[in-house]
């Protein structure tokens, strides 16, 4: 009988994404390092947050994630 192969964990994923303890899966925006002088101060400090991911996308990325 053959092995059945483990499925490997998307590096991407574990460097864009966190885990919390309770099950969220967080992320950060993206385009907060380069040419942020144009945004007003709203839209920084919005990207300044970390958003969580809902619904499907939650599904893809914790499968992606091994958990």
């Amino acid at each position: 009988m053959a092995k059945k192969q483990k499925m490997k964990t998307r590096k991407v994923v574990v460097k864009r994404f966190k885990l919390s303890k309770t099950g969220k899966v967080l992320r950060e925006h993206s385009k907060t390092t380069h040419l942020g002088r144009k945004d007003d101060s709203s839209t920084k400090n919005r990207k300044k947050r970390i958003e969580t991911i809902k619904g499907k996308f939650k599904k893809k990325f914790l499968k992606m994630l091994k958990v």
